[in-house]
């Protein structure tokens, strides 16, 4: 899905298509609160409960972070979420918004240490994987 907009109000472009998305975890004076689609397995979830993004990364699929308000209060302070797939939350704990930046703006191979508990041939092995 790619949204385009040329005024800048995406809530309302998206809650327009409210059939898509699920709203239930906005608060509840919010005006796009709804719970028409609460827990519809398809249905795209705003990660940050409605609080504004002042700015998202995306490195690769399902590897990306975003900056955003902790509320709707101009006066709020900022919050960081991160997602990386197939690293232990543990080893993602550490990164940072500034680190996700920095990487699309001057890209290098960087590695992660991934420790993790896996088996072969029914025995079961403490592993470190390094990852790019």
């Amino acid at each position: 899905m790619y949204y385009n907009s040329i005024n800048g109000d995406l809530e309302k472009i998206f809650f327009e298509n409210k059939e898509l998305f699920d709203y239930s975890d906005y608060p509840k004076d919010s005006p796009y609160y709804d719970i028409t689609n609460k827990k519809v397995v398809g249905k795209f979830k705003c990660e940050t409960k409605g609080a504004p993004i002042l700015e998202f990364v995306g490195l690769r699929p399902k590897m990306y972070s975003v900056q955003y308000k902790e509320s709707c209060d101009p006066e709020s302070g900022t919050k960081e979420k991160h997602r990386i797939k197939g690293v232990t939350r543990a080893a993602a704990r550490d990164l940072t918004h500034a680190q996700y930046k920095a990487q699309l703006d001057f890209p290098t191979e960087n590695y992660l240490k991934n420790k993790r508990l896996g088996s072969k041939l029914h025995q079961i092995y403490a592993m470190e994987v390094s990852l790019i």
